[in-house]
């Protein structure tokens, strides 16, 4: 393991997940924010408790912050930092899209992903761990999107740092004006704007719909034959 003092990032070579580790630093008061990041994670987490399925090189990261507010100020976070994450990307000269609540497609295949998990400490304070990862090359040929398709990245270590600066740019712009500036640019990069959908969770369809974008804290907005419903969770996708 080794520490990077740009922003305090730990790097390792294999952990269980670096939510996991993180975790761990916060319990025994790693003062925030700070970072972990891995080459391979046994155990990586996506939302709704889905395995992360690990890249064969990538970006495996976690960044833990310190919120100011009260936790509902968070709803739209995911969303404000994918925007984030797309920018930097477009700024490579790439297309990203984004798939509501907290993934990046690029043509037509998840990319990346985002999860954000909230845990208030003994002390009072909120600390928020932002879990990342995306594919540099991909865990399963065809069936994921990778940059190294379309970029040369020869030190993924790098592209860590300049993800997580990223991440933590976006928190603090974040912690001052919520998810609401970056509704525009969230849904003009939405894949299924205008779209017929379903919303899944784990128990099966949640409701069926044309998915109208989102709202001021980054809820779906679902045209359903009852009405339009707003929606916190899930997992939407696209009817075929």
């Amino acid at each position: 393991m080794t520490d990077d003092r740009r922003l305090r990032v730990h790097f390792y070579t294999s952990v269980t997940s670096t939510q996991d580790v993180c975790a761990q630093l916060v319990a025994k008061g790693e003062p925030l924010p700070f970072a972990v990041s891995a080459e391979h994670q046994s155990a990586g987490r996506g939302t709704h408790g889905r395995r992360w399925e690990n890249p064969v090189r990538g970006v495996m990261t976690t960044l833990v912050v310190q919120g100011s507010r009260e936790i509902s100020h968070y709803e739209g976070l995911s969303l404000s930092l994918s925007v984030a994450i797309a920018l930097l990307l477009e700024g490579k000269g790439l297309s990203p899209r984004l798939k509501w609540p907290n993934d990046i497609y690029l043509k037509n295949q998840k990319l990346a992903g985002l999860l954000v998990e909230t845990r208030r400490l003994p002390t009072g304070v909120l600390a928020l761990m932002v879990g990342f990862g995306m594919n540099v090359q991909a865990p399963k040929e065809g069936a994921f999107a990778a940059l190294d398709a379309s970029l040369r990245i020869p030190d993924t270590r790098a592209l860590t740092q300049e993800v997580l600066e990223t991440l933590l740019e976006a928190f603090n712009r974040f912690e001052a004006s919520g998810f609401v500036e970056n509704r525009p640019a969230w849904e003009q990069r939405a894949t299924a704007l205008g779209k017929s959908v379903k919303l899944c969770d784990n128990d099966g369809i949640v409701a069926r719909g044309t998915f109208l974008g989102v709202d001021d804290f980054g809820r779906a907005r679902i045209q359903t034959d009852a009405g339009i419903g707003i929606y916190a969770s899930g997992s939407l996708v696209i009817n075929a």
